[in-house]
């Protein structure tokens, strides 16, 4: 019989390697290629039929041909709301809530329909319970 060794050699641990967190966004195709848009650079979303025009912080906008459906649910549910059957908006660059519209950050106005005003009106609620920076 053959004696069993009693010494022990430590095994070194595996390192953990950790992820950064990716920026919540999606993937647009450009001609050059696709490129990613953080969640945060769209002001407001605006759908007709099966098309999404996406309203960019800069002034500029993008047309894609997914429905407006599609793309908020490919977008955090938390960060965008939608306002009218064909609008949405990024909760984070609303400035001012009326009865019947929303004024964005770089002034545009956007309708709420009848059935959504509801849900615009807690919306100062969420805005205001924000902290200031």
């Amino acid at each position: 019989m053959q004696a069993l060794s009693t010494s022990y050699e430590p095994v070194a641990p595996v390192p953990t390697v950790l992820r950064p967190l990716l920026p919540e966004g999606l993937s647009l195709p450009y001609p050059k290629g696709n490129r990613f848009v953080p969640a945060d650079h769209i002001l407001a979303l605006s759908g007709d039929r099966n098309y999404t025009r996406f309203h960019f912080r800069d002034g500029r906008t993008f047309l894609y041909s997914k429905t407006l459906r599609e793309i908020l649910s490919r977008l955090p549910a938390h960060a965008f709301t939608r306002i009218h059957r064909s609008h949405a908006v990024n909760r984070q660059h609303i400035r001012t809530v009326f009865k019947d519209s929303i004024v964005l950050v770089d002034g545009s106005e956007w309708g709420v329909s009848r059935r959504k005003r509801g849900k615009s009106k807690r919306l100062v609620v969420v805005r205001a319970s924000r902290p200031s920076r």
